[in-house]
């Protein structure tokens, strides 16, 4: 099965497509907010979870996030790679920073860690990385640099051990993933008492989403 692609999206043919409950309250109601890119974003009339309805298969998504997904996403930064690139790290240092500010060091997990760029920057200021990713593609990059440190795959078949992680990082992934709450609920059995969830995800309520 092959989906229409341009730079900005890839829109798969609506037999791809399935319709959901939302995944927190699971009511089966929803509201329409708006569409965009050949995409529907509803939400929750009980407890206002946004989410995109109907959503891309598991089975569409596998090639949706083939390696074609990747050259897509990075289209528009090739001219510019050394600027992106160090844009990019000093995000990743930010971000680093706020977590450093309460949990100094430590194993540390980036779930859908893409070609491992958090993960280069973390190890460099002496984390213990690991990284999970559903990407064949990304995920053998990410691997080309920390071998069997990172997995590719789901959380849930990665299969680690309680208790684990001192720090677990999600970077515009949990909106991806098809069951979230399950996900959030691996996240806390894997943490460590007293460790940080760090997530990061679109606001629907932003400037750059109006």
């Amino acid at each position: 099965m092959k989906y229409k692609v341009n730079s900005e999206f890839i829109a798969p043919p609506s037999t791809a497509m399935e319709y959901v409950e939302c995944n927190i309250c699971r009511t089966p109601e929803y509201d329409r907010k708006f569409s965009r890119f050949g995409y529907t974003i509803v939400e929750c009339p009980t407890c206002s979870l946004r989410w995109v309805n109907p959503r891309i298969g598991q089975e569409a998504a596998k090639e949706v996030y083939a390696e074609r997904y990747f050259e897509i996403r990075n289209v528009r930064e090739r001219k510019e790679d050394a600027v992106i690139d160090l844009f990019k790290r000093e995000n990743a240092a930010r971000h680093l920073q706020r977590i450093e500010n309460i949990i100094p060091g430590g194993n540390l997990l980036d779930i859908g860690c893409g070609e491992g760029l958090f993960l280069e920057v973390a190890r460099d200021r002496g984390w213990n990385v690991h990284g999970v990713e559903f990407s064949p593609h990304a995920a053998a990059m990410a691997q080309e640099k920390f071998q069997d440190r990172v997995i590719q795959g789901t959380l849930q078949s990665a299969g680690y051990a309680d208790g684990h992680f001192d720090v677990i990082t999600m970077f515009d992934v949990i909106e991806h993933v098809y069951d979230p709450y399950a996900e959030l609920t691996e996240i806390r059995r894997i943490l460590k008492p007293g460790g940080i969830a760090y997530i990061l995800t679109p606001d629907c309520g932003s400037l750059f989403a109006r």
